[in-house]
């Protein structure tokens, strides 16, 4: 999605990420070694999140598309039940070699 300097924080990397995104609300937050997973969505709009991973070795945001025909986001709940199905934080923790 977007890349950023390896001199940055991961704190500065979430401030890029929510700024880049129009001031999203963090709904979920889980950080490994290697990687960070942020689900962020609009207090507007809470039912349409969006779920982004942080790749800190090459220090770059992705965007993650389930490709499952949602495109409007998904709720908290949604979200939940998504990355419990398909084990997604064993990807998520080496996202360099996923």
């Amino acid at each position: 999605m977007f890349a950023l300097s390896k001199r940055e924080t991961v704190d500065e990397a979430v401030a890029k990420l929510v700024e880049f995104a129009d001031y999203p609300k963090i709904l979920r937050w889980y950080q490994f070694p290697t990687a960070l997973v942020a689900f962020l969505a609009h207090e507007d709009a809470t039912d349409c999140g969006a779920i982004y991973v942080y790749d800190r070795k090459r220090c770059v945001w992705l965007w993650i598309d389930f490709n499952d025909q949602n495109f409007g986001g998904y709720s908290r709940s949604e979200f939940d039940v998504l990355i419990n199905q398909c084990h997604f934080f064993r990807l998520a923790e080496s996202p360099s070699s996923s």
